[in-house]
């Protein structure tokens, strides 16, 4: 099993070798999570799963001590659930993804949310750590400076990003993403709970949808995080569909000892 341990060998062993993964079929190497991660890490692509095995295989034969792999499908078959888990995955969670049409409904911009240009990194601190229920934190095998990181660099990263914006009111945070005609809300974190913040920052975002006549906006969070899935529908969101969320984690202990 991959552990904290692991890991801290991985970041002391030289890395010498740039690999290419483009022959991968399955496997989508990802440059923002191997960065954070400190080890190759990809992302399944389900549509040419029947590849995976051969790509795993091939990631085991490089010389890499530790790699690592996400995958996302229909939480409505779980025969991709147990394919997975016999290739060596483990489920972490489930996800839920909402979606509404602001358009039908009579929306107000809220006054006292502001677009940030920048952010201190002591309040980007504050909200990286502010996630506990996410498919990070619920992987046990994941450090908690790894995910700390991780958000971090997520928020970081928003303010330069193309098609995002970063929106805050008091002590929360909201970051959507324009994608093609669709709104995707990326990232919540609202530091002083049950204070109607988040709700009244995804009003907020809603409006703003409205106005510039975006006909349909989404969200994804975890789904035993009833505390988001509150605010959500309580903005008029609607169940769209549901994914389990599953993690593969290769760890040599030879190579990274």
């Amino acid at each position: 099993m991959w552990s904290r341990l692991s890991v801290k060998h991985w970041r002391k062993a030289p890395q010498n070798k740039v690999q290419d993964y483009s022959s991968f079929t399955a496997l989508t190497h990802l440059p923002f999570d191997s960065e954070v991660f400190g080890f190759p890490f990809f992302r399944l692509n389900t549509e040419a799963r029947e590849s995976l095995s051969r790509d795993l295989e091939s990631l085991r034969n490089l010389d890499l001590p530790v790699f690592g792999c996400d995958a996302k499908v229909s939480g409505l078959d779980n025969s991709d659930v147990r394919y997975l888990q016999e290739e060596g995955f483990v489920h972490v969670c489930d996800q839920v993804t909402f979606e509404a049409s602001p358009t039908d409904s009579d929306l107000r911009l809220d006054g006292g949310v502001t677009e940030l240009k920048n952010l201190e990194p002591m309040s980007i601190a504050s909200h990286a750590n502010n996630f506990k229920k996410d498919r990070l934190s619920l992987d046990s095998r994941i450090p908690s400076d790894t995910i700390s990181r991780f958000y971090s660099k997520w928020i970081e990263n928003s303010f330069s990003f193309p098609n995002k914006a970063v929106y805050a009111l008091e002590s929360g945070l909201c970051i959507p993403q324009l994608k093609k005609d669709i709104l995707k809300i990326d990232l919540v974190s609202v530091l002083e709970k049950r204070k109607g913040v988040g709700t009244r920052l995804i009003g907020h975002i809603l409006a703003q949808a409205s106005e510039a006549k975006i006909s349909r906006v989404e969200v994804t969070t975890e789904s035993n995080n009833e505390g988001a899935i509150n605010i959500y529908t309580r903005n008029g969101f609607r169940e769209k569909a549901r994914t389990s969320c599953l993690h593969f984690f290769h760890h040599d202990k030879q190579k990274s000892d």
